[in-house]
C-alpha cells in the first residue's frame, strides 16, 4: 500500500498510511476506522469478498473521508495506468478495446469498475470466475 500511497497523493491529493489492525473482527475494523482522525484514509486489505464491499460502504458512512481497500482501489489504479501506458504504446483508443478478467474478487470488479470511468465500454469487459465469465453489463456466457 505505501507505493500506492504515493499514486494517491500525487493524483487525488489524499494522504494515506497503513493502519496495521490486530483484529480480524469485521466490527471492530470498522470502528476502528471511523474513529481514525481526518484527513485520512484506512484500508481494510485482509477483508475478503464479498464481505470487504459492505464493510468499506459502513466504514464510509457518515464519513467524509475515502476508504481505501488495497485489494480494490490500489490494484485499479495501478492496472489502469498500466492499461492506458499500453494503449498509448499500441495506437488504441480505450473505447475499442475488450478486456479479460481472470478473477471477479474485489480487485477484478474494482478494476472493471474504474476501466469504464476510463472509457472502457461496459459491454467490452468480460470477467472469468469459478462460474464461469459474464460481461460487465451482467451477462453469463
Amino acid at each position: 500500500m505505501e507505493g500506492k500511497g504515493v499514486l494517491f497523493k500525487k493524483f487525488a491529493d489524499v494522504d494515506v498510511f497503513d493502519i496495521e489492525l490486530d483484529t480480524k473482527d469485521p466490527e471492530e475494523i470498522i470502528r476502528i476506522v471511523r474513529a481514525s482522525s481526518r484527513p485520512s484514509a484506512g484500508s481494510t486489505s485482509r477483508t475478503s469478498k464479498p464481505r470487504v464491499f459492505s464493510h468499506r460502504r459502513r466504514a464510509e458512512e457518515d464519513d467524509d473521508d475515502p476508504v481505501f481497500h488495497d485489494d480494490q482501489h490500489g490494484t485499479a489504479i495501478i492496472s489502469g495506468a498500466g492499461l492506458l501506458n499500453a494503449l498509448e504504446i499500441v495506437g488504441k483508443k480505450i473505447d475499442t478495446v475488450k478486456v479479460v478478467f481472470s478473477g471477479a474478487g474485489a480487485a477484478g470488479i474494482a478494476c472493471a469498475r474504474f476501466y469504464i470511468t476510463l472509457g472502457v465500454r461496459r459491454e467490452n469487459l468480460i470477467l472469468c470466475d469459478t462460474k464461469g465469465s459474464s460481461t460487465a453489463a451482467g451477462r453469463r456466457g
